[in-house]
């Protein structure tokens, strides 16, 4: 995943490329270990693409744990992370 940070913020991007086409995204707040928004296309979920994203994160966190905010109770594919 490439990484872009936003200036003025602390908030890191992480985003997951195929063939030149973003398939993924996590913002996040490495201070605080928060990941405030996950998303993979459709086309590219059970792939491990956000497992990749997630672990990228967790690898440049402050804080050993992290916590996702916001995760939709129904999306039972979440389960899978």
């Amino acid at each position: 995943p490439a990484c872009l940070l936003r200036e003025g913020t602390r908030e890191a991007f992480y985003e997951a490329f195929h063939k030149g086409k973003s398939v993924g995204l996590l913002a996040f707040l490495p201070h605080a270990g928060i990941v405030s928004y996950l998303a993979v296309l459709p086309g590219f979920r059970q792939k491990g693409i956000g497992h990749t994203l997630l672990r990228t994160a967790q690898a440049f966190s402050q804080v050993k744990k992290l916590s996702v905010l916001n995760l939709d109770p129904q999306l039972t594919d979440a389960v899978g992370f």
